[in-house]
């Protein structure tokens, strides 16, 4: 009798392609009588290392310093939006000069859409980056000096910089151990994975097929989509 549960090797899985198809598992088993089909340990066992899968991958996405990227990245938000805020304002004021360099000035930021904060972090870095490079031309510092703005643009210099300074020294902290930790758990996830599949194949050949084809069926169809997903990403990757 041939496995109900077709075992593929999911090792290029990218890890929350992988956290979801086993969450996807974990759900359905859920929905079973997994006394009457002796899956009772293979559950306790399998879903324990999903949790311990879901805090590693957790912990990669807020490590230390996360708290200072999203501070900083706040700060220079507002920076922005207050440097756009005022430059509107002073385009309103009869004084036309003034009001020509600062629709000048606007047209410098606006020129990255009308929403830079909305933006990925790391785009509105460089995109910040730069907007003052360009502010601090020579053709555009009297209008910059004028509008009273040097110590905003000093400003957002300033935490543009130290946000890219924290981002930096956080991936390091990602890379030496965080990474580590995800594998470790993720190989342990996969382990368990394939160790419930034996399980289920195992039963179905000493209890008979029939009260687990069903379940069987469901993760045969997980895995294929998952595999598809797989596929899918690996020929976009090598279209770049």
């Amino acid at each position: 009798m041939a496995d109900l549960i077709k075992i593929y090797s999911l090792r290029k899985a990218h890890t929350t392609l992988l956290f979801a198809l086993m969450n996807a598992i974990s759900d359905r088993l859920k929905e079973e009588d997994v006394e009457q089909l002796n899956l009772s340990e293979s559950l306790i066992a399998f879903d324990k290392e999903l949790k311990e899968l879901g805090k590693a991958i957790r912990q990669k996405r807020k490590t230390i310093l996360t708290s200072q990227i999203n501070k900083t990245d706040k700060v220079r938000c507002n920076i922005v939006r207050g440097l756009i805020y005022h430059l509107k304002g002073t385009i309103l004021m009869p004084n036309d000069k003034k009001a020509a360099m600062a629709k000048q000035l606007l047209n410098i930021i606006k020129k990255y859409g009308n929403y830079i904060e909305q933006l990925s972090m790391n785009e509105k870095t460089g995109i910040i980056e730069t907007i003052t490079g360009t502010l601090q031309q020579e053709k555009y510092k009297a209008s910059v000096q004028q509008l009273h703005l040097e110590s905003d643009v000093a400003e957002l210099i300033k935490t543009n910089e130290l946000y890219l300074q924290y981002y930096t020294q956080r991936s390091k902290i990602m890379s030496n151990y965080v990474v580590g930790l995800t594998k470790t758990k993720r190989k342990a996830m996969l382990f368990q994975f394939y160790e419930l599949c034996n399980v289920i194949n195992a039963n179905a050949l000493i209890y008979g097929a029939k009260p687990y084809q069903k379940l069987a069926n469901i993760i045969n169809l997980e895995i294929a989509k998952t595999r598809e997903k797989i596929k899918a990403r690996r020929s976009k990757a090598q279209e770049k």
